[in-house]
């Protein structure tokens, strides 16, 4: 697959699962979509109602060089596998 057939399957899942972050905004819920690799490579879209959001910094001696870790919690609404290596 090139990465013209990646990218127009990408844009495809993400209008999909932006159409229905749409369906739970109405209804003033918090809605985040995210992509995942698998420990195998396997690519996922997944699309969450969230509860929670907790971001925390790891300070290092340069402030610049910071980490920065985010929790979110929620409930999955849609899970779509893409065919990305």
């Amino acid at each position: 697959m090139n990465k013209r057939q990646r990218k127009k399957m990408f844009t495809r899942a993400f209008s999909k699962a932006y159409d229905e972050s749409l369906k739970w905004q109405r209804k003033k819920e918090q809605v985040s979509i995210t992509t995942v690799k698998d420990r195998r490579g396997k690519v996922y879209i997944i699309t969450s109602i969230t509860s929670q959001v907790e971001i925390m910094n790891y300070w290092i001696d340069d402030p610049e060089d910071s980490l920065k870790e985010i929790t979110i919690e929620g409930y999955m609404l849609n899970n779509e596998r893409m065919g990305l290596k």
